[in-house]
């Protein structure tokens, strides 16, 4: 993929093949952090039928960039663990030839003080499951989950998120910025739980969308499972089709309608864009919205 080939901390997933042109440790099927740096994992047509293990280890602050490209009906499973008093900042891009459809799941383990940020940019073309399973099981664990979501054509993307507080002081942020045209369907179930006992933790939820076409779909089912008093809580869905008045306000102003609808749009897309890091990947992402626009 050419966005990676001037990548040299770079792990090629291909089919069955793991090619290592970093020096990560790797053990069967489990990476291993134990160093800060930018880290690229290329995932094509993945064929393991084990789980990916990848493991953070104590104190170590990394960035992951992860490309999945798919070609074929496909199941691809990856489990995280963060020790404590990690960091991982995670870029996930996905993208598909032949309308393949694909079945994406990870679970993430967060010890003691970890920190998780994850970023996830789809425009998937075909049929795309998502499942996001976030355990916070230590003290003073921290997650940041961001999507934006492009759909086009008749492309179908169905999400699972979930988050659970398990232990005291984890705090928690969902962030769903979505775009429908064409007759493309985006789904999405937001859950956050917090357990019994799981005092001075905060979980969030907001979701945004934008539908473009007339046969086009944004459906989203925020959900909080709270059964502890001493939380924080909040969650939120605004979807709709974009907002006569600020295209009369805008307009105005001295825009044409064109204009008006892609500043709207590039208003939803562009805080997420801005806080990616790799330029290549940043560079894509825009070339992706403006497609749309």
């Amino acid at each position: 993929m050419k966005l990676l080939v001037d990548k040299n901390n770079l792990i090629i997933l291909d089919k069955e093949n793991i090619i290592n042109e970093y020096d990560l440790k790797i053990e069967s099927n489990q990476i291993i952090i134990d160093k800060e740096d930018d880290i690229f994992i290329y995932i094509n047509d993945l064929l393991s039928q084990k789980p990916i293990e990848i493991r953070v280890k104590n104190d170590v602050k990394s960035k992951l960039f992860i490309v999945v490209t798919n070609s074929r009906t496909n199941v691809i499973k990856i489990n995280f663990l963060l020790e404590n008093n990690s960091e991982l900042e995670l870029v996930s891009y996905f993208s598909a030839k032949n309308k393949a459809k694909l079945d994406f799941s990870r679970s993430f383990t967060l010890e003691k003080f970890s920190n998780l940020k994850l970023f996830n940019f789809l425009t998937y073309n075909g049929t795309l499951n998502i499942d996001e399973t976030i355990n916070m099981i230590g003290e003073g664990a921290n997650t940041k989950l961001e999507f934006l979501n492009l759909g086009k054509l008749s492309n179908v993307t169905n999400v699972l998120q979930e988050i659970n507080h398990l232990a005291i002081k984890t705090k928690s942020m969902i962030s769903n910025s979505l775009i429908a045209s064409n007759k493309s369907k985006l789904n999405y179930q937001v859950i956050g739980s917090i357990a019994k006992g799981m005092e001075y933790s905060d979980c969030s939820q907001s979701n945004r969308g934008i539908i473009l076409g007339e046969e086009s779909e944004i459906a989203v089912e925020p959900t909080l499972l709270i059964d502890e008093y001493n939380v924080s809580a909040s969650h939120g869905a605004a979807i709709g089709q974009i907002d006569e008045n600020q295209l009369y306000y805008l307009k105005s102003r001295g825009l044409n309608e064109e204009e008006a609808r892609s500043l709207i749009i590039f208003g939803l897309t562009n805080p997420f864009i801005e806080k990616i890091t790799d330029q290549g990947l940043k560079s894509l992402f825009k070339r992706q919205v403006n497609r749309i626009v």
